[in-house]
């Protein structure tokens, strides 16, 4: 049965924290103390993960968007997950846009062609590319490097346990991890986890170093089939 914090708020409750914030605290690294996590610690995990300047205003205010909905996932948990498809999204978006392709442009032919019924070519056609395909095809055009992770490499830095991670190519992986929660958040799950805020700095920086702010890059062409 669903639990009362999954269930539509009362005006009373809409902006009361959901009962699953109390379940996690703050540890300072050093000393081990704890203390309760607060709306501000909340409110910090996204607020420094800025776009550049750079970055088209299409894209920013869908990011953004992302960003505010992890904001009011204090008072509705599940909202995480919101977020964390809203940044994907955007991610998507900010690739084709990177890469050449454009919003709703027609399906590009495929090489393969196949008889009609008088005996004619015609041509078959597919859809524009997803996620997996434009992060591996910004990869091979070297538009994103293991260096250009800012968030994760200040992650490790401050987490003894994972400064091995950095010396590891990292980037094919994480691009297979995107795409496996981006497809699981895309065609429904019941997975629920606060990790939105970590998601959406990764994308923050996939996006900037897409669009860097020495300069504004032009589209890259396509791919050819």
């Amino acid at each position: 049965m669903a639990g009362k914090a999954d269930l539509f708020r009362s005006v009373k409750d809409m902006f009361k924290p959901d009962v699953r914030q109390e379940y996690f605290a703050m540890v300072h690294r050093e000393t081990g103390e704890k203390r309760p996590r607060t709306l501000e610690d909340h409110y910090a995990e996204v607020a420094d993960a800025k776009l550049n300047p750079s970055v088209p205003d299409g894209i920013l205010i869908q990011y953004d968007t992302a960003r505010n909905v992890h904001l009011y996932a204090w008072c509705a948990y599940r909202l995480y997950q919101v977020a964390e498809r809203q940044a994907y999204a955007t991610l998507e978006m900010a690739l084709r846009m990177r890469l050449g392709y454009r919003e709703n442009s027609p399906p590009k032919p495929q090489p393969q062609q196949k008889k009609g019924k008088k005996g004619k070519k015609q041509k078959q056609h597919q859809n524009p590319p997803t996620l997996r395909p434009l992060l591996n095809e910004a990869l091979a055009k070297s538009l994103i490097r293991k260096e250009g992770f800012e968030h994760y490499h200040n992650l490790c830095r401050e987490d003894p346990t994972r400064k091995s991670e950095l010396e590891k190519d990292f980037v094919q992986v994480m691009i297979e991890c995107m795409a496996f929660f981006r497809n699981n958040l895309a065609h429904g799950t019941e997975m629920v986890h606060p990790t939105g805020g970590f998601v959406i700095r990764m994308c923050c920086d996939i996006i900037n170093q897409l669009y860097p702010i020495a300069s504004s890059p032009a589209p890259v062409a396509p791919a050819t089939p």
